[in-house]
């Protein structure tokens, strides 16, 4: 009988051969300290290991991030803090560090590097996060400026509420004295708990918070209270302003197509059409809208309308759900209509699209993954704009049009101007850019679209030109060529060429 060697029975732990014990692909959200024996971000073959792809190469923030970004401007304390953990979140690509630093940093001086890091090409990050620990002696009320910007990027609500405000250490406690009100939306936003737990997870202290000075706006200095006395009678005012202009249309704007062919004052911006609105998710908003340049993250619950420019859509990783990003503008202003749906109930939601008229009610507040302030609708509805026309019997001839190939001067492309001018019945238009023809092409596109719908349109080529003295001799000396032979010109100014290439 043949005997069976040791370790080759039925229940061997040996692993089939040609396969291979598979190995966690590094960093999926965790970092993992260098194999004793092996030297810190080398591979077994001898080279480097590749950024995202294994443990941390080298513990000092300056030696790991100078092949990526330039350390030049960062401070020393900076480029000597040592990197405790490391981890990239690889769907939304961004990175977050755990960095300990020799001594304290300033907010400012980590907004800078943070930067630095989302904008390296080769990383391909859309977001990066510097998380610091400092020694524990480097803790002072010094530090409250940086933290209170931290604060603020944490809890968007607070806002301006730490303006002016100082801080003092009495008996361990942190004493922060406010100078222009606020102190309810403090409490009621935690925000001294907020506090507490910055400094623990900085610095590793337990300092009890405590807010003194003028809690409240009557508290607060007369100067100050005079100031926000005139902002909200502003404000108060442009809302009665835009709520009787809402009331009181300039044109027919229940019938089919709402239009107006003249607009003063206050209307001149794209208007809703009241009693336009039509259910489309939620209940029917009925309040009156708000522009959006007067939405602030503590106006709680707000209506506003606004034309739609983007829509970004993505499920959750369990496919359960829909998460919705649609940007849309009043003109005064623009705002993320931010939506998390059931997967199943995203059938209306799937159309929205580019050009859409919404009205939309919901609460105002800050989103900590959008990094801004974002609308979370409970009702939304689609409305249409008043249309403009131009209803002169004898129609006008625009000879100075600027386009947004004009810098600083204009905003909306050629194709767009020419097609309105079309619509409106003009028969020609100029375009008239700063030095420069190209917006042609895209004139030249839409007015064969127009001609081919009816509306034909005249395009009149022109330009602001830029003159120079042809007086003043530019080319001095003797030649016998004619000024009729072939000449090259370079232009070193404006076509990047070199004139010592």
């Amino acid at each position: 009988m043949r005997r069976q060697r040791p370790g080759r029975g039925a229940r061997s732990r040996r692993r089939p051969r040609g396969r291979r014990r598979l190995r966690p692909d590094f960093p999926k959200g965790k970092s993992r300290a260098p194999r004793a024996g092996r030297p810190a971000g080398r591979r077994p073959d001898g080279r480097n290991s590749e950024f995202g792809k294994g443990s941390c190469p080298v513990k000092r923030f300056g030696d790991f991030f100078s092949a990526y970004i330039k350390t030049d401007g960062l401070p020393r304390q900076v480029l000597e803090g040592e990197i405790a953990s490391l981890r990239i979140d690889p769907e939304k690509r961004v990175l977050a560090a755990q960095v300990r630093f020799p001594g304290f940093v300033e907010r400012p001086v980590l907004d800078r590097a943070e930067q630095s890091i989302r904008s390296c090409g080769p990383l391909r990050l859309s977001g990066a996060e510097i998380r610091p620990e400092f020694p524990k002696e480097c803790f002072s009320a010094e530090n409250f400026p940086s933290l209170a910007l931290e604060l603020k990027r944490r809890e968007g609500s607070i806002n301006g509420t730490f303006k002016d405000a100082g801080a003092r250490l009495e008996g361990g406690t942190l004493v922060v004295t406010l100078r222009h009100g606020g102190g309810e939306l403090l409490r009621s936003r935690r925000i001294g708990r907020l506090l507490e737990g910055l400094i623990r997870e900085e610095f590793g202290l337990e300092v009890p918070v405590r807010f003194d000075g003028a809690l409240s706006l009557k508290d607060a200095a007369p100067a100050y209270i005079e100031r926000k006395k005139k902002t909200e009678e502003k404000k108060r005012r442009e809302a009665a302003v835009k709520r009787m202009a809402d009331e009181e249309p300039d044109g027919p704007a229940d019938g089919p197509a709402g239009v107006v062919s003249v607009r003063k004052g206050e209307t001149l911006l794209p208007r809703m059409i009241p009693g336009s609105a039509r259910e489309f998710y939620g209940h029917l908003p009925k309040s009156k809208p708000v522009p959006i340049s007067q939405v602030t993250p503590d106006i709680g619950s707000v209506t506003v309308w606004g034309e739609v420019f983007s829509v970004e859509r993505r499920e959750t990783r369990d496919k359960q759900r829909k998460i919705y990003s649609v940007n849309i503008t009043d003109y005064t202003g623009s705002i993320t209509l931010k939506i998390i749906e059931m997967a199943s109930q995203c059938r209306m939601l799937d159309t929205l699209a580019k050009g859409m008229s919404l009205l939309a009610h919901g609460s105002v507040e800050f989103d900590k993954y959008e990094h801004e302030v974002v609308l979370r609708p409970r009702g939304i509805a689609t409305v249409r704009q008043l249309k403009v026309t131009d209803g002169a019997e004898r129609k006008r001839v625009e000879l100075h049009l600027h386009t947004n190939m004009s810098a600083m001067d204009g905003v909306n492309s050629a194709g767009d101007l020419v097609r309105r001018a079309a619509e409106w019945g003009h028969r020609a238009v100029a375009v008239t850019d700063h030095g420069v023809a190209q917006a042609f092409p895209d004139a030249m596109n839409a007015a064969d679209e127009m001609k081919k719908k009816g509306r034909p349109i005249k395009i009149l080529y022109g330009m602001e030109a830029y003159f120079v003295n042809d007086l003043v001799p530019a080319v001095k000396g003797k030649t016998g060529k004619s000024f009729r032979d072939e000449f090259i010109s370079f232009d070193i100014e404006t076509t990047g060429l070199s004139p010592t290439g």
